[in-house]
């Protein structure tokens, strides 16, 4: 179930121009090989879950030990503005990235895709509230 919402995010993303970025895959394997890596690297079925399960309003937050590839980093932005979600992505240092999608201002979040450090954040989230 989480691989088929998977494909269906991936073409989504791809309709964006969004292509796998195999050149990030450090493996000595064949080109189709390494696509398969990336289409399930750990970021994406952990997006796709939060997807399927979570409220259509709730913001995903990933978090994981490891710094996240570039091809995943891509990835994420493009599904937070394909899914209009907000996405927090957490690695091992205390700073985050949030990929929010672009909404109108009527519903207070940002009105274009933007980065921000983890600190505004939390300054968005209690102005939501």
């Amino acid at each position: 179930m989480i691989y088929e919402k998977i494909g269906e995010i991936l073409n989504e993303i791809k309709l964006l121009g969004y292509v796998l970025d195999i050149g990030t895959v450090l493996h000595d394997v064949e080109d189709e090989q390494k696509e398969q890596y990336l289409r399930y690297h750990t970021e994406k079925p952990a997006i796709a879950y939060g997807i399927m399960k979570l409220p259509s309003r709730a913001t995903i937050r990933v978090m994981k030990n490891l710094r996240m590839c570039d091809d995943c980093h891509v990835a994420v932005k493009l599904v937070s503005k394909v899914m209009k979600r907000v996405i927090i992505e957490l690695g091992t240092t205390l700073l985050g990235m949030v990929h929010s999608h672009p909404v109108s201002r009527s519903n207070h979040k940002c009105a274009s895709p933007v980065t921000h450090s983890i600190t505004n954040v939390l300054k968005e989230q209690a102005m939501l509230v």
